[in-house]
């Protein structure tokens, strides 16, 4: 679908004028605004609070998809540009209203995406909402800003976020997805962002949709990762396949063809794993053993947790209950999977040479945890932590709980598992699996802060 760029710059100039990337930094806080492009809706509805209550109804109309009064918009906004929203889909209307369709403006780095809204957000009205953007998007994001010269190839593009932050640097890109709202949408952010002499956007199936000569001197992508059941219809922005590495596998294969000499292939994803080692480890080792390769693998999740999470989201897209998670933990037990691992793959066409790094504040739930801290001093509601190193950190009466059951034998799963009920309950549904995630988590944070040391299986 060809885009009225200069109606979307018309636009794009009032998100300029209304200083949008500005007041959704100050309002979420430049910590939040700089990993999550999907803020929490209900949080977000508090901190707008700090805005007058035009503000507020804008930007949550922009950012969270809730419907504003006509004349509130229509006085802020050109006419010409509503209507043609309008034409496009990407708003609705009637007698007394605006909203969006399912989709949502977000920023990054003095850039616009218009993106699907979240599925789990109240307003969603179309669970299957695209394009897809998330966290995952923003650590790759990190790695591309500044940093793309040459010619580069954006594989699953989705909202187009990697290609227009590579051509802000200078880049030649093609962007490629093989959904074709997904690219009428990317379109959308390409014009938006005044890029449409750089990137260049093509529908197809990856390497399928571009000249079969081509050599780029980069290749990024984040592609769908999730594993699925090959029973469950599962969006194609999540669906990589029982193991999650169908897609994945697929781009590695065209690393040698489609990179010149001394280029680089950038991935961001999810890869399942037991205790010792990631699945993904074994494409990288075989399908690039003649590149230069080096992965990076950080914070692990139990793969219980995951499975719940899937199976909540395969049938909130779906519409029903049919899913259970048991479809994805045999898949898992088949797999012998245990962990949710994050990596980073960086590919270079050079020397070959393998380079696995971990991050080893990474805690398992095998992992023994063990105190190294002085003392807990109670305040008025909260305690107080003191390192031997007599530096301090503040703690709540349910992390109090858990450093005093922690006696140098139970690893972590066992001392959750002691926690009592009390704390458990605030944890609603699947309330041990995400405790068990959050002290995971906070034993990795605790460690760094000298409070606590590591004696498990590794």
């Amino acid at each position: 679908m060809k885009m009225n760029e200069n109606i979307i710059l018309k636009f794009k100039q009032y998100l300029d004028d209304f200083n949008y990337h500005l007041l959704v930094t100050l309002v979420l806080g430049e910590a939040k605004y700089y990993i999550n492009p999907l803020p929490d809706y209900y949080e977000t509805k508090k901190e707008l609070k700090k805005l007058d209550e035009k503000k507020q109804k804008i930007i949550s109309f922009f950012l969270l998809g809730e419907p504003i009064e006509k004349e509130i918009i229509e006085e802020e906004m050109d006419k010409e540009v509503l209507d043609y929203l309008y034409e496009i889909s990407a708003v609705n209307r009637d007698d007394i209203h605006y909203w969006f369709n399912s989709l949502m403006i977000t920023s990054y780095c003095n850039c616009y995406f218009l993106v699907g809204i979240p599925y789990y957000y109240p307003t969603c009205q179309n669970d299957n909402s695209k394009p897809y953007i998330g966290t995952d998007s923003y650590w790759l994001s990190r790695l591309v800003v500044n940093q793309m010269s040459g010619d580069v190839l954006d594989l699953c593009t989705g909202s187009g976020i990697q290609a227009i932050l590579a051509a802000k640097s200078g880049a030649r890109v093609i962007a490629v997805d093989i959904d074709d709202e997904s690219i009428k949408w990317a379109q959308f952010n390409i014009c938006l962002n005044e890029l449409n002499e750089k990137v260049e956007l093509r529908l197809g199936n990856l390497y399928s949709a571009i000249d079969q000569p081509m050599k780029f001197d980069y290749i990024l992508s984040n592609p769908p990762f999730i594993p699925i059941p090959d029973t469950v219809d599962f969006p194609i922005a999540g669906d990589g396949g029982q193991d999650g590495r169908n897609i994945v596998r697929k781009i590695f294969n065209g690393y040698e063809k489609h990179l010149k000499t001394n280029g680089k292939a950038i991935m961001i994803g999810q890869g399942i794993g037991d205790k010792y080692s990631v699945f993904l480890s074994q494409d990288l080792k075989t399908i690039l053993k003649t590149m230069n390769v080096k992965v990076y693998y950080s914070s692990c999740f139990p793969i219980e947790l995951q499975a719940v999470n899937f199976a909540k989201m395969a049938n909130k897209i779906e519409g029903d209950n049919k899913n259970d998670s048991k479809l994805w933990t045999e898949i898992y037990k088949e797999l012998g999977a245990e962990y949710l691992y994050n990596f980073t793959v960086i590919v270079k066409k050079d020397v070959a040479k393998y380079d696995e790094n971990w991050l080893y504040d990474c805690w398992l739930k095998e992992d023994i945890p063990i105190i190294s801290y002085s003392k807990i001093t109670q305040l008025s509601s909260n305690y107080s932590v003191t390192t031997r190193k007599n530096t301090s950190f503040i703690i709540d009466d349910e992390v109090k709980e858990f450093l005093e059951k922690v006696d140098g034998r139970k690893d972590v799963a066992e001392v959750v598992e002691s926690m009592p009920f009390k704390y458990k309950v605030k944890y609603l549904e699947d309330s041990q699996l995400k405790m068990l995630t959050k002290y995971m988590n906070l034993c990795s944070v605790l460690e760094r802060e000298g409070l606590m040391i590591k004696n498990g299986v590794k």
